[in-house]
């Protein structure tokens, strides 16, 4: 067999999908919970720059600014998800389903990322000409359009190469991919503090170009992508954008979901209420490393393994999810009052209340996701766009009604219904596709004590 990291990266996905799928149909459970610590140990490095880099942006900023920057973050990731057609999860399918090389494949990716990048600017000149929406902030800097189209392409051909590595089964390298952008991203933002120059233009920039320079870095790597710049492979093109269609009203529903809210509250009260809630958001963010790692390992393990398909990973994954996350969660809850004017500063105080109710909120985010991740890795995309599209019309009928009277406080509640309504939808159809029993969910002991004693009813009944 080619070497996956050969520097032609000249390898079929087949091959590779194939001895990944031996490899983890020994032990599937014990293969995925070993990826998702590899993963949680990368993701907590991560995220503890990203958070102080998120402090880093508060005291440079202030909330003004740092709402208009969160809003123009936020557009960029749904411009990102709009134009990009789901052609990554295309060629992911294509990838894992149909054996094609992943080098055709990687690119691709640039091509996607260019071509989307473009048509995202060309559509926001045009919507702000007619109906201005972007903060005045951001609508006084003369170059923004090179923002966009710069942000939106980087970020689409990063979440190629993401999905890629995962269709190989590198579950490690696929989620580096997704959060190495925001990592680079945020080091600018602390060497920014760090020399005192908080100003809003040079953070979007750095924001605009951070999945460029991963992208960049890892093909210097040769990190087994294959993604040599050339002539695009047109089929392949259109077999992307095909497949991904199949994916692409359920991904961008679940982008809306987490991004909506950001942009109703910019349009609906104004960019420091976005700077305040932004802050409450980033705040209970560490939570969802967990669903993050998890994730991550459920995509990579495959099809056709018993303890996979019966669900046996996906059970176990959440039930570790939430046996760290609701401690978390009770802590932050505990401590924000006191923690966040000191970390954030004074202005940023209101953000305690709407950090509280993310806290509660977030738990059922970080358990959904586990969940959606098992409905993709089964190819279930008309179930999980199903899903994705009534959580997000849920969401955005709250934060309608929420946030002309309550601000980042109703963002914050509209989060809360609709992430646990995604988690019970979620769960419900993994639960019905594998099979398992929902007391499964509780510690495999209690589990146990319960399927005994239904055991023993059925026997006495005589049935």
């Amino acid at each position: 067999m080619n070497d996956p990291a050969a520097p032609d990266g000249a390898v079929e996905h087949s091959s590779l999908a194939d001895e990944a799928n031996v490899v983890v149909g020994r032990r599937a459970p014990e293969t995925a919970v070993r990826s998702s610590r590899g993963i949680l140990g990368l993701r907590v490095v991560s995220l503890g720059i990203v958070f102080v880099g998120s402090i880093a942006l508060a005291r440079s900023l202030g909330p003004e600014d740092r709402g208009a920057q969160a809003f123009l973050v936020a557009s960029t990731l749904i411009l990102a998800a709009v134009f990009g057609g789901s052609a990554a999860i295309g060629g992911y399918v294509l990838a894992t389903r149909r054996g094609v090389a992943q080098r055709i494949l990687a690119r691709n990716a640039t091509w996607f990322g260019v071509g989307s990048g473009f048509l995202a600017m060309i559509a926001v000149v045009a919507v702000e000409a007619v109906w201005p929406i972007l903060p005045p902030e951001i609508a006084a800097l003369p170059w923004w359009p090179a923002v966009i189209w710069v942000a939106v392409a980087g970020f689409v051909t990063n979440g190629h190469e993401a999905q890629l590595a995962f269709a190989s089964g590198r579950p490690v390298a696929g989620a580096i991919f997704s959060f190495a952008p925001y990592t680079i991203a945020a080091i600018g933002y602390i060497v920014l503090l760090i020399l005192a120059r908080g100003e809003l233009a040079v953070t979007l920039w750095i924001f605009a170009l951070s999945p460029t320079v991963v992208s960049l870095v890892a093909r210097r790597l040769d990190v087994g992508l294959g993604a040599r710049l050339g002539r695009p492979d047109q089929a392949m093109l259109r077999g992307s954008l095909r497949q991904g269609m199949r994916s692409y009203p359920g991904e961008l529903a679940a982008l809306l979901h987490l991004r909506i809210d950001v942009i109703l509250l910019g349009i609906l009260a104004g960019s420091a209420a976005v700077g305040i809630y932004v802050v409450a958001y980033q705040s209970v963010e560490p939570i969802l490393v967990l669903s993050a790692a998890s994730a991550a390992a459920i995509l990579a393990l495959g099809h056709g393994d018993p303890a996979v398909e019966r669900g046996d990973v996906t059970v176990r994954l959440v039930r570790q999810t939430a046996a760290i996350g609701v401690p978390l969660g009770v802590l932050g809850f505990v401590l924000a009052p006191t923690v966040v004017p000191i970390v954030y500063g004074a202005d940023f105080a209101p953000a305690v209340r709407p950090l509280q109710i993310l806290l509660v909120g977030v738990i059922g985010l970080a358990i959904g996701r586990i969940g959606m991740a098992d409905l993709l890795r089964r190819n279930m995309l008309g179930r999980m766009a199903a899903i994705s599209t009534t959580v997000l019309a849920v969401n955005i009928v709250l934060n309608l009604l929420l946030i002309p009277g309550l601000g980042p406080v109703g963002a914050a509640t509209a989060s809360l219904v609709s992430y646990w309504l995604m988690a019970t939808l979620s769960l419900t159809t993994v639960r019905r596709a594998a099979g398992f029993q929902w007391r499964q969910f509780l510690a495999p002991t209690l589990s146990r004590d319960i399927e005994r004693r239904d055991g023993r009813s059925i026997a006495g009944s005589g049935r």
